[in-house]
């Protein structure tokens, strides 16, 4: 799902809170904004403002969305930006994996030819999520953005309402916790697209908003991915893969060929809490024991009184339990990488 950016999506999973942060500053708002959309409904977002020239595309699937965005180049109407996928770590192991679009807009600007590529390889080696968003974009304006982003949440409700149908007889402790939560994700999902719509347009009632709904939507499928992973109904075996917890982090894992201790190679992304603080880092853990690997970090910068960051792996079945020490060089205040993680469904 690489949404850490997708998010790995990326991030793929695309880390929602993480959308709320890459989604247009306030300081952008009053930029000229063109916007593109194709029949699934992907969008790019074009602002051709001198000072912040800036661009992204926003790429949806049923598992996650990709917010690709950065520094808008423009030559004669071929337009080109990309985004890494690079997370904290010593720099033998900095991921140079990323995102590259590029457009195509006709005379009259009224459509777009987009390509999206992918570049480099990742920590892992897994591929960076490439949803379908190839193809020709047709320019929309607000009315349409928003019936669009409205039907959009439509279907991720509904795929939703399909997910707790199909665990609601699985028992599974931590699938039920996460179920108890629901009011308390609902109020959070409401909060995160309030901001970002008056993080968009701060005149116009939240609700009028095309950036409400997306926000809402990816929300949604996102929880409906959760209570999935939870539910270890489609849990397949091996460790390699993709696991989110209930909190805004996702990690991606990859067990070493052949190597001799085993290793594991793996990524972290987090957003946690209303602040949004945030949180990244790469690395290769040694197996000590067939459920249990462990990362011991080499980048004495990051050393917490002269102590290492360190992160511990455990299995269980299709849980992850994470606990790290030292890790503060690595994420945010208030951001945290322990936890128990859930596979997704691949």
């Amino acid at each position: 799902m690489n949404a850490h950016a997708l998010l790995p999506a990326e991030i793929a999973l695309r880390r929602v809170a993480a959308l709320c942060c890459l989604l247009l500053p306030s300081v952008l708002a009053a930029a000229p904004a063109v916007y593109f959309m194709d029949d699934q409904g992907n969008e790019l977002l074009v602002l051709r403002d001198d000072e912040i020239p800036y661009a992204s595309l926003r790429v949806v699937s049923p598992a996650a969305t990709i917010l690709i965005s950065g520094d808008l180049e423009d030559e004669d109407g071929k337009l080109s930006f990309q985004m890494s996928a690079g997370l904290g770590a010593d720099e033998e192991l900095v991921t140079q994996a990323g995102w590259k679009v590029t457009a195509s807009l006709d005379p009259a600007q009224s459509r777009a030819q987009v390509v999206l590529e992918t570049f480099g390889k990742s920590v892992t080696g897994l591929p960076l999520l490439l949803p379908s968003a190839n193809g020709s974009y047709k320019r929309v304006q607000t009315e349409e953005r928003l019936r669009r982003a409205r039907e959009e949440n439509q279907l991720a409700e509904a795929a939703l309402a399909a997910a707790r149908e199909r665990v609601a007889k699985v028992e599974h402790p931590g699938l039920q916790e996460i179920l108890k939560s629901q009011g308390v994700w609902e109020d959070e999902r409401l909060e995160n697209a309030r901001l970002v719509a008056e993080s968009v347009d701060e005149k116009t009632a939240s609700g009028d908003v095309p950036d409400y709904w997306q926000t809402m939507a990816e929300m949604t499928r996102a929880r409906a991915q959760l209570l999935l992973a939870a539910s270890g109904l489609e849990a397949r075996p091996g460790f390699t893969g993709h696991y989110i917890d209930d909190a805004g982090g996702a990690i991606e894992l990859s067990v070493g060929e052949g190597a001799s201790p085993k290793t594991l190679a793996f990524e972290i992304s987090v957003v946690r809490g209303p602040t949004a603080h945030t949180g990244a880092l790469a690395g290769v853990a040694e197996f000590k024991e067939p459920d249990l690997a462990v990362f011991v970090d080499k980048n004495e910068e990051a050393f917490s009184d002269g102590r290492p960051a360190t992160v511990r792996f455990r299995f269980r079945a299709h849980e992850l339990v994470v606990e790290g020490e030292n890790t503060s060089f690595y994420h945010g205040l208030r951001a945290f990488f322990d936890g128990t993680y859930y596979r997704l469904p691949e």
